[in-house]
């Protein structure tokens, strides 16, 4: 590369940002009809990544439990090992 690209390289890359705004909202911040947009635009840019990276823990744990649980046989309960007590009918056989 000669001298001269990396000279006009170097140029174009510091007289760039003078020539574009950021957006549309900042070049006009000191105004005061759009320092609401201003605002909401700065809650929004920052709540968004963080509600996606919410979402993508909440898809990930759900795929986890889902996947344990389709991983774990289905348990039958075990039968109580306490007998059950008869009902007091006629048909008992502790009728006295």
């Amino acid at each position: 590369m000669t001298i001269a690209r990396v000279f006009s390289a170097t140029l174009l890359t510091l007289a760039a940002p003078g020539s574009a705004l950021a957006c549309a909202v900042c070049g006009t911040m000191g105004m005061e009809n759009n320092s609401g947009a201003y605002f909401g635009m700065t809650i929004i840019m920052s709540l968004l990544p963080l509600c996606m990276m919410g979402g993508v823990v909440y898809w990930v744990s759900r795929r986890v439990a889902a996947a344990e649980a389709a991983s774990m046989p289905h348990q039958v309960p075990a039968p109580s090992s306490v007998p059950t007590p008869y009902p007091a009918s006629a048909t008992s056989p502790d009728i006295a």
